[in-house]
């Protein structure tokens, strides 16, 4: 009986320590213990909440479904999904994998990454391996190494990779031939790094996804203090600029445990790495700036210092200057969320291009002054409470809608452009009585546009719904871009200021295009811009008007048809196969957006520009005049294609 009880209660310690030592790792897939630190985590996609264990680069969203999960969509080059949870990875299965579109035909597989934002897809620090239906490679710390033998992939035709990493390299497999592919050079694989999966211009499909590796018990690492701000970073080198009033002590204690009490240390590491860096300002309330990258980007004009980009990638304990911060600055970072509930004194967020920014906490900020949060990934934006809001940046996200409240009584810029997932229109602008640049093009606005706004200068509303303008009053506009919205009725009230409108693709008919003519010839104004583009050829009367326009020095496109279509410019050369059209670039156009139309001003293709070439499928497409379209909204090359 003795030996018994003895047993039984080594049991039950063995069963408590092995509770100990298995914390809740929050993980939504299925978590396996290898041993005490090496975990196999496995994702079958048999629920939505697996999906809560992944972020995707900007633009994407994952669809669930038959036991697979679609990378869909995106506005950076490499569409991908990245594992929340920090992992020394040492393996990577992925089942049922495969490209679905032919634009891009990658697959992606990465570890051992500080972040990834899909900008670049050769990360560093990163391993990966490359998978193309006419290439393959290796990824090693932003460097395109060794091609890879494993045979190349097949759009639309799943197959099943192992994918791994160690301190003597990397090894790929595929249920191709389930032959092992090696890159045979010493690698550095790190705790506490991230995994991402993925394809580059193109859809994926993934099924179900293993992955193993090391990780760091929760609890493992330090706390932070609660009288400290602690700023993550990633970088080689940390060197934010703070600004501080009266004569502060300030304290830096970074990750190595050196210290500064500069202003604007500079804090070589030597290499990349998650690192803690610990500020403290005594009082408190005399730090009124933090800059961890700034360049004046998207119109900025605080006058604060320029800050490169210093990757981090969160801050803690930032509330600690909720009552005096006035500014913060972040640029190019690698936040995912941020908080600024509760700061009441803060007049300017920059925040430019994060690609990562899902989540923007704001409540009242009664003097915030200008937000830039353009080209991050944002799906809710709440402005109710900034009630002095001058200057709003918030271009490219995913956001169905803005919480604009009742505020808008400063704002003299509104940027929202690029946001064609949004299911609700911009509010009354009545609401804006100070409105001077009105840039919401492609957001999917509807029903009437209608501003009867003296100081308004710039309406650009392009590739919208809008079914008829209404612009009387409009006494100081100058530039109209509203191309591609199915226009019934157009007012452009007395026109007296406007030297630049564009209204191709709008389905105005002769009466509609006379109108316009008149009104721009009536207003006297010398050297303008109109486009005309695909709508209805104009009357008798109308060309009389045109030829007004034209001899007081107006460029006038598209009135007489596709003839007008030239490239004069000589910007593009147009490659032509039986299933591909492909675009070469003479000059630099990354950003702009390219398109592909018929006669009809019908637009078949989209993309974003973000190298030299684009290619477009054109197997689908009957013979015929198509138009090539280069614009960033405000500058339009156009070239006549004739596919045979």
């Amino acid at each position: 009986m003795r030996k018994i009880l003895i047993q039984i209660i080594l049991l039950s310690l063995t069963f408590s320590l092995s509770s100990q030592e298995r914390p809740d790792l929050g993980l939504n897939g299925t978590v396996t213990w290898i041993d005490d630190t090496h975990i196999r985590v496995e994702y079958d996609w048999s629920n939505n909440n697996q999906l809560l264990d992944w972020t995707t680069t900007s633009g994407s969203s994952l669809v669930r479904g038959n036991g697979a999960v679609i990378i869909n969509n995106g506005t950076v080059p490499v569409r991908a999904m990245i594992w929340t949870r920090g992992i020394k990875c040492s393996k990577i299965i992925a089942e049922d994998v495969v490209a679905l579109t032919d634009e891009g035909h990658h697959l992606n597989f990465y570890a051992n990454l500080n972040t990834f934002t899909g900008e670049n897809y050769f990360p560093d620090p990163g391993l990966g391996a490359v998978l193309a239906t006419y290439k393959n490679f290796w990824v090693h710390n932003g460097t395109k190494t060794d091609n890879i033998g494993i045979p190349y992939i097949v759009v639309g035709v799943p197959q099943d990779y192992e994918f791994t990493m160690s301190a003597e390299g990397m090894t790929i497999k595929s249920s191709v031939d389930n032959v092992i592919y090696s890159y045979n050079n010493p690698c550095t694989p790190l705790p506490d790094r991230k995994i991402a999966l993925g394809g580059w211009g193109g859809n994926t499909q993934w099924g179900k996804i293993t992955i193993e590796g090391e990780i760091i018990l929760p609890g493992q690492e330090e706390q932070i203090p609660s009288d400290v701000i602690n700023i993550q970073s990633t970088g080689s080198v940390f060197a934010p600029v703070i600004e501080v009033t009266g004569n502060p002590v300030i304290e830096w204690i970074f990750d190595d445990l050196t210290t500064s009490s500069s202003a604007t240390p500079v804090k070589e590491y030597g290499s990349t790495g998650s690192r803690r860096n610990y500020l403290k300002v005594t009082p408190w309330s005399a730090l009124v700036g933090i800059n961890v990258g700034y360049d004046a980007a998207d119109g900025g004009y605080g006058d604060f210092a320029m800050v490169r980009n210093q990757f981090v990638e969160k801050f803690d304990n930032l509330s600690i200057v909720k009552d005096n911060l006035e500014y913060l600055c972040a640029n190019y970072n690698l936040l995912a969320e941020l908080d600024l509930r509760g700061f009441s004194a803060i007049k300017f967020i920059e925040l430019y291009r994060c690609h990562r920014l899902k989540k923007l906490s704001l409540d009242s900020h009664p003097v915030l002054e200008r937000l830039c949060v353009e080209n991050c990934d944002l799906d809710g934006l709440d402005l109710s409470g900034c009630s002095g809001l001058e200057d709003l940046r918030a271009a490219q996200n995913t956001y169905a809608s803005i919480n604009w409240g009742s505020i808008g009584q400063s704002l003299w810029h509104i940027c929202i452009r690029d946001n064609p997932q949004m299911t609700v229109n911009i509010p009354d602008l009545t609401q804006f009585p100070v409105l001077r640049e009105l840039y919401i093009w492609n957001t999917n606005q509807t029903g009437a546009l209608i501003c009867n706004n003296s100081v308004i200068r710039e309406i650009i509303v392009y590739n919208n719904q809008y079914s008829s303008v209404d612009l009387e009053g409009c006494t100081g506009l100058r530039i109209l871009l509203l191309s591609g919205n199915p226009l019934t009725s157009i007012n452009l009230g007395t026109a007296e200021a406007l030297r630049n409108v564009t209204l191709n693709r709008c389905g105005l008919n002769q009466t509609q295009i006379d109108y316009v003519l008149q009104t721009l010839d009536a207003n006297g104004l010398s050297n303008g811009i109109l486009d005309l583009t695909l709508n209805e050829e104009p009357s008798l009367f109308g060309k009389v008007c045109l030829r007004n326009l034209i001899n007081k020095g107006w460029k006038v496109e598209g009135v007489t048809g596709i003839e007008d279509f030239q490239d004069n410019t000589g910007l593009m050369n147009i490659i032509m196969t039986d299933f591909e059209m492909r675009v070469l670039l003479k000059d630099n156009f990354i950003s702009w957006n390219a398109g592909l139309y018929n006669v009809n001003g019908v637009r078949l293709f989209s993309k974003l520009i973000d190298s030299d070439e684009i290619v477009f499928n054109i197997s689908s497409l009957a013979s015929g005049v198509y138009m090539v379209e280069l614009t960033d909204g405000k500058q339009r090359h156009v070239k006549k294609v004739l596919i045979r």
